[in-house]
């Protein structure tokens, strides 16, 4: 039969080289627009292709390049709570809706911060998300992370990103929480209604209706005072002889939760006679106890020497263990040193005003320890001078260039110790840092022993423990062994007190060449394009950097009549059709520039063209029969190499009649390792070696294979 096109027939069925059709319109896009492309960039080797699945769900080498997660970023919304392994749902679709069989899904753990208790994991069979754990809102809201599928095909892999989303809904699971309350105020007497006592404020980390907090009062003595939902406590009743000289009433915050969730703090408030001018304490001794894990700043006990303002201050703070204000709020000066706990201080509290008249009171201050009971009181002795030492700084930076080979200092730590005797040495030893990290434990100077990358990492965090060591104790006890991990969670405000941390910020080099990604086996580039597609983009260059300078620029060493590329996207654009185009391959050099270095690859465009790298079968099957992705898969498996049907059209008789019996498959194949077209000639003596394996195919009854005549220009 002669290979003819119907003109009197649409050309969406007719036509025997037909512009394929797209999920959108897509008009002509001249060379000067090229940002406007960003939009629309395919990423695919063959615009017009089906990605082609074998018997075995392993996608051919071509196939891999169409390999595309539904969308580029799904969505999720989790209330917070404990999970057990659940399954997240993902808006807009699953991760594997639409993707081939063989597929690895993967989470890029580079993309999350790594010292984080991370709570999800995914299937890598079929990419669902488990949440696990412990989801808390107030310690993170909102958790981002790229999921990456990958499939391989011998040595060819290839792999598609997508970010995933996961929001966290408020529930009320936060109590409200005072903020630095008074314990204890001294109240006058004579005070009159309506006065303000006290200021109290609270935080409540649960959002809307969950943190909107109302105060309201309980106990005995209520009734003499009121609060407003700002926290401001009042007097509402005038105070009688009869209260004695102290009150005690409960501060209530409740959140607007169902049921609310309330914190009680309490308050006492102590009477002064109007008569009274000089600091007088209204105890003889105070008591308070102090938890094991009790730190810097811990609250530990409040007194008061009336409604004046007085200077308090301790006779021995006990190297600044403990701290008091100018409101008589003790609290620890810093973090107790385990030589200092389950042990009680008596510590001699004065109370000066201004005309110098003084009032003393001692305040019993025990600080538990771990599993040892308390001793009894008199069995007690009230330590003074303790050894203690404390870093100058907290966090140290500094800087050094990747790559650097010879042994560095880096930093030096140092510390201001008081009450050291002759015979007790500090040291200066790393707790956590990597091997290419050494401390002088004497001097406290840090050096690098080895270059580092910075490629590999930006930051290194070495924490430095500062150690006191006596005579009794052994050097070598007090050494603990080094974790490996980075130690994010060791910012300032997490050290403890005996503890610095050394930042050590690896400066880029620009030491990394681009390398070109989704080439073909020889490092090129591959693009066969339908020589009727419209003009539109037809595949993306594409190269990764290990350094910090991302701005790669893209250029063709030479201008093309027919091709343009986007410079910053390295998307390949058709800005000329290629209806009348007389070459088989468009050849070109393309570079990438980082700014210093500069590489160069091909990149081969092969226009699909009749009688070049297209062939036709005819089929005892109707178009309607005809499903293109059933047998494009039988024809890959039969040629082991990618074949792909570019089109299908109703058979045409010698007198130009339809025949919808029958039907015509415009067929071209792709080499494995190449990606480039197959010539029509070979692939016609493949398949018609294979035709009478192929007519036996239910997808495909063949009746005919031939060449269509060549195009003329």
């Amino acid at each position: 039969m002669p290979f003819v096109v119907n003109p009197s027939e649409g050309p969406s069925e007719e036509t025997m080289f037909p512009s394929i059709s797209t999920s959108e319109e897509e008009s002509p896009i001249p060379s000067s627009s090229e940002t406007t492309l960003e939009t629309k960039i395919p990423d695919i080797e063959a615009p017009s292709a089906k990605p082609i699945a074998t018997s075995t769900g392993i996608l051919t080498t071509d196939a891999l390049l169409d390999l595309r997660f539904a969308s580029t970023q799904f969505t999720a919304t989790l209330p917070e709570g404990r999970y057990s392994n659940a399954i997240i749902s993902l808006k807009p679709a699953p991760l594997n809706k639409g993707m081939p069989s063989g597929v690895i899904y993967s989470i890029d753990f580079s993309t999350t911060m790594k010292n984080e208790t991370f709570p999800f994991s995914i299937r890598e069979d079929n990419g669902i998300i488990n949440v696990f754990g412990e989801i808390d809102r107030e310690f993170n809201d909102l958790y981002e992370f790229i999921v990456t599928a990958t499939l391989k095909q011998g040595d060819q892999e290839i792999s598609d990103s997508a970010l995933v989303q996961v929001r966290i809904d408020d529930v009320n699971d936060n109590a409200p929480e005072f903020i630095t309350a008074p314990h204890v105020v001294a109240l006058s007497s004579d005070t009159r209604v309506g006065s303000v006592i006290a200021n109290f404020t609270v935080i409540d980390n649960d959002e809307g209706a969950f943190g909107t907090v109302s105060f309201s009062l309980d106990g005995e003595l209520k009734d003499y005072f009121a609060i407003d939902n700002n926290g401001i406590l009042t007097l509402s009743k005038e105070l009688s002889p009869s209260l004695g000289d102290k009150m005690n009433i409960a501060i209530v915050a409740a959140d607007g939760g169902r049921p609310a969730l309330k914190t009680v703090h309490m308050l006492t408030v102590e009477l002064y006679s109007e008569t009274v001018q000089k600091p007088v304490f209204k105890e003889s001794e105070y008591s308070a106890t102090v938890s094991p894990n009790a730190s810097r700043g811990q609250f530990v006990a409040q007194v008061v020497a009336g409604i004046d303002k007085f200077n308090y201050a301790f006779d021995n703070s006990y190297s600044d263990l403990f701290m008091i204000n100018e409101k008589g709020v003790i609290t620890l000066g810093r973090n107790p040193l385990r030589n200092e706990r389950n042990k009680q201080y008596l510590l001699n509290l004065t109370a000066t005003d201004g005309n110098k008249s003084v009032s003393t009171t001692t305040v019993k201050i025990f600080l538990e320890g771990q599993n040892i009971s308390q001793l009894p009181t008199s069995a007690i002795t009230p330590i003074k001078g303790d050894p203690t030492c404390e870093f100058k700084s907290k966090v140290y930076n500094t800087e050094i260039r990747e790559n650097t080979p010879e042994r560095r200092l880096l930093a030096k730590v140092e510390a201001d110790c008081k009450f050291l005797s002759d015979d007790t040495k500090v040291l200066y030893i790393i707790h956590q840092g990597s091997k290419e990290f050494e401390m002088n434990e004497t001097t406290g100077e840090l050096f690098v022993n080895a270059p580092l990358d910075r490629e590999n990492r930006t930051l290194h965090f070495v924490v430095v423990n500062l150690t006191i060591v006596t005579p009794e104790q052994s050097d070598t006890n007090i050494r603990n062994k080094r974790k490996s991990d980075a130690i994010i969670e060791y910012a300032r405000s997490k050290l403890l007190n005996n503890q610095a941390l050394i930042v050590v910020k690896v400066l880029d080099e620009n030491d990394n060449l681009p390398v070109f990604s989704r080439t073909n086996s020889n490092n090129e580039y591959v693009f066969p394009v339908d020589w009727q597609l419209p003009l539109k983009p037809i595949g993306r260059i594409q190269a990764t950097y290990a350094d910090e300078n991302k701005n790669v620029t893209y250029t063709f060493s030479e201008s093309s009549e027919y091709f343009s590329l986007n410079s910053t996207s390295g998307v390949v654009n058709l800005i000329k059709s290629l209806e009348h185009a007389d070459q088989e391959v468009y050849d070109m050099e393309v570079q990438a520039f980082d700014g210093k270095n500069t590489v160069t690859t091909r990149v081969k465009i092969y226009p699909l063209m009749p009688g070049v790298n297209i062939i036709v079968l005819t089929a005892k099957n109707s178009v309607e029969e005809i499903n293109e992705l059933a047998v494009s898969r039988e024809l890959t498996q039969a040629l082991e190499m990618d074949t792909r049907v570019l089109v299908k059209r109703v058979y045409v008789n010698e007198d130009n009649s339809i025949n919808r019996e029958k039907s015509l498959l415009l067929i071209y194949a792709l080499r494995k390792e190449t990606h480039e077209p197959v010539p029509a000639e070979e692939l016609k003596e493949k398949l018609e070696k294979l035709l009478p394996q192929l007519k036996t195919s239910q997808n495909l009854n063949i009746e005919n294979i031939s060449l269509p005549p060549p195009l003329e220009f």
